[in-house]
């Protein structure tokens, strides 16, 4: 017999769900700025790279997903959250989808610029857009990350 709540149409089932999948993309940029750390740390990567280029790349895009991303959660996730921050009945399978979906594309957009500063860090841009990234990568966390009201648990 199948647990009501291990069914993945109970909201219970989507909170779970949904947490996984927007925890998971700032662990992905920690263990790539973490990678890099190492390889600038043991100098297994030695070549020369004008970074410099790239780096200016980095900040206007950094920039441009950041603004992105606020506009997506106030256009696709925020008119699905109450605005006390909890229902007082579950969301449909249609409110659950179009809520996650707003929250791994809100993710996901701050999660590409931080994914490049954790690469500019390999090329040999120093630690500082990688750094940049991870930050701003779980802040985006913390502050978009699922609540189990939005899905009317308690």
């Amino acid at each position: 017999m199948i647990d009501s709540d291990s069914s993945p149409d109970t909201p219970e089932a989507a909170w779970r769900t949904a947490l996984i999948l927007v925890v998971s993309l700032p662990i992905g940029v920690t263990l790539l700025a973490a990678v890099g750390l190492w390889l600038n740390a043991t100098e297994v990567g030695t070549t020369a790279v004008d970074t410099a280029p790239l780096t200016l790349a980095w900040i206007v895009l950094t920039l441009a997903t950041s603004v992105v991303a606020v506009i997506a959660w106030q256009r696709m996730v925020k008119p699905l959250v109450p605005s006390s921050g909890f229902r007082a009945h579950p969301p449909s399978g249609d409110e659950i989808g179009r809520l996650q979906t707003g929250l791994i594309v809100c993710m996901a957009l701050v999660e590409g610029a931080a994914l490049f500063g954790g690469v500019l860090l390999i090329l040999g841009a120093g630690p500082a857009p990688a750094l940049v990234g991870v930050v701003l990568i779980w802040t985006a966390f913390l502050v978009l990350r699922p609540r189990r009201g939005w899905y009317g648990l308690r």
